[in-house]
């Protein structure tokens, strides 16, 4: 490095041009630090031109050097060294591709759901201790919200605005759940559970479409460990196209639907008590 500090005032051109290559891998690894692959296909292919680029960009650097540089005493040795240097960052973006990779590899891999659901009809106050209990965080809305006569196809116009809590640690994907209950009587009418990659400060960016597959899977199993076999849905709807899967339980007076959104890159549930 001496060596090379020491002749940069002679090959000022040269020194400009390797400045210019550090600032793009600077921009580069800004940029790629917040692109959504291996799970995207155009994150993915974006990383592969920044690396052809890149390949070209050292090629015609050397090129430089051995232009500007031929003056310069000892400049084998020293382009020797600019060699070793131009190689590095393609290590460090190997390395840092193979982290990504695993980080993407865990999220996405199958794993038991271990949501608690609530088959019971609760008070509303009970079921707040429960969420108090499993160390969920209340979400205070300011918009009205409502459900699709698909979720609840009974009158909304008894119904309180629902709680909403977001349940901590208990998933990669975030976890939110609402409860909409009466305004006199203060029962739970309807639960949903609703699991999105996308939520402010809770985003999921590694997670593709395999890994919401098999949160979907799992969260099956879940529910069927309870309710028993499902009953799996037509989602090729005209009404309802972003819909890949759906399934839904009765027991009892109680129904239950589940369903994944291609597009949201969301899973809901929804628990809603017959009347």
């Amino acid at each position: 490095m001496k060596l090379i500090v020491n002749n940069i005032q002679k090959t000022p051109f040269v020194f400009a041009v390797f400045l210019i290559y550090a600032l793009w891998w600077m921009i580069g690894v800004f940029y790629f630090s917040s692109r959504d692959f291996p799970s995207n296909i155009a994150g993915s292919i974006s990383l592969l031109l920044f690396i052809v680029v890149s390949v070209l960009f050292s090629g015609i650097l050397l090129a430089v050097f051995r232009v500007g540089s031929y003056r310069l005493p000892k400049k084998r040795k020293i382009y020797n060294r600019y060699s070793v240097y131009l190689s590095t960052p393609y290590i460090m973006i190997l390395l840092f591709i193979g982290l990504r990779i695993g980080i993407s590899s865990y999220i996405n891999r199958y794993q038991e759901d271990s949501t608690q659901f609530h088959f019971d009809q609760l008070n509303i106050s009970d079921a707040t201790q429960l969420e108090i209990q499993t160390t969920s965080t209340q979400i205070i809305s300011i918009h009205k919200i409502t459900l699709s006569e698909s979720l609840y196809p009974f009158s909304q116009s008894k119904l309180d605005q629902p709680l909403i809590f977001l349940r901590n640690d208990i998933s990669v994907i975030p976890l939110e759940v609402q409860y909409f209950f009466g305004r006199e009587d203060r029962k739970v009418r309807c639960v949903l559970y609703n699991w999105t990659s996308h939520r402010l400060f809770c985003d999921t960016p590694d997670l593709s479409n395999k890994g919401m597959r098999n949160k979907y899977k799992s969260i099956v199993k879940n529910l069927s460990s309870r309710l028993g076999s499902p009953k799996i849905l037509n989602t090729n709807l005209e009404n309802d196209p972003e819909v890949q899967f759906k399934s839904s339980w009765e027991k009892d007076k109680l129904s239950a639907t589940l369903a994944m959104y291609i597009n949201q890159k969301s899973i809901r549930c929804t628990i809603h008590w017959n009347e």
